[in-house]
């Protein structure tokens, strides 16, 4: 700069205007410098004060001048603006109109953060439940396929225990079908379709016979009719009158039946006395295996005292 102001100052009369051109160029960089260093909050680099130039010659020295402390405050000078001025003089920038590099990069604050979270968290629970529901749909649908299966089990289980005292009896499968009937006039009837299948009634286990079953069928069907004019006295005063279940038919279907002798009596004999045995070692609290000759002592004494 220096140089072109000393070529400029020899410049002869017929290149003044080159001259002219080449100190308003220094000139606008001065001042853009001058306007940044403001705009970033940048120590600015002083002219000295001098006289007022007198002549063509003593302007251009002047222009020269402050052109070149313009752009060396800029060059020399060290950045001490945080991040928020440089951002602020930036904005400012761009208003006056330089272009300006734009972030479209979004930024994570807290509110974002917090939003993606929640997001999240609803879209983790909707997925979720959605294969939650649908492990108990297959859950339910599973268990309403099984279902005749579970019933056959516990009538196997309930009828062995307390209805027979212990004597097995099985069925594979029950399926029930229940309907209400309601007639005006008249109390109101249960009717209960049972449809059994795979029904067995077991040789009597002391006899050890060499079929296991005495009677088998492949389906039973019993269509039974119950009375619920119990349920008005027994709800009002908690009474319990007799109950009325009509079997209105008993349909079975491959029926076998296996007769044979064991231990000089047949089969169906032994059934018949093994379920008394039973019976009535379940009345006097004994084990049904043992022998039912002898009574209690406590009765022994007291049917001796009685004679």
């Amino acid at each position: 700069v220096k140089d072109a102001a000393l070529r400029v100052a020899r410049a002869t009369l017929s290149g003044e205007l080159m001259a002219r051109n080449v100190a308003m160029d220094m000139l606008e960089a001065g001042n853009l410098a001058l306007q940044t260093n403001k705009l970033l909050g940048q120590p600015t680099v002083k002219s000295k004060v001098v006289s007022k130039p007198k002549g063509l010659l003593g302007r251009m020295k002047r222009t020269l001048y402050n052109g070149w402390h313009g752009v060396k405050s800029v060059v020399g000078c060290k950045s001490k603006s945080t991040p928020g001025e440089a951002a602020a003089a930036a904005e400012k920038a761009a208003a006056v109109g330089e272009p300006q590099k734009m972030n479209c990069t979004p930024r994570k604050t807290i509110k974002t953060v917090l939003i993606a979270l929640v997001v999240g968290f609803v879209v983790f629970v909707l997925l979720a439940s959605f294969w939650l529901y649908i492990l108990l749909a297959a859950v339910a649908f599973w268990a309403y396929l099984r279902l005749p299966f579970f019933l056959g089990w516990i009538a196997s289980e309930c009828i062995t225990r307390f209805a027979m005292f212990g004597y097995p009896i099985s069925f594979r499968t029950i399926i029930l079908t229940p309907w209400l009937e309601l007639r005006k006039g008249n109390s109101p009837k249960l009717w209960l379709l049972v449809q059994a299948g795979d029904f067995s009634l077991a040789n009597p286990p002391s006899l050890k016979c060499p079929h296991k079953s005495f009677v088998t069928a492949a389906a039973v069907q019993i269509l039974v009719t119950v009375d619920l004019c119990f349920l008005w006295p027994l709800i009002r005063r908690g009474e319990l009158e007799p109950l009325l279940i009509h079997i209105g038919s008993i349909e079975v279907r491959q029926a076998t039946l296996v007769f044979e002798l064991r231990k000089h009596q047949l089969n169906i004999n032994g059934l018949v006395r093994e379920l008394a045995d039973r019976e009535v070692a379940a009345k006097l609290g004994i084990s049904p295996g043992a022998p039912l000759d002898r009574a209690p002592p406590a009765e022994e004494k007291q049917g001796c005292s009685s004679c």
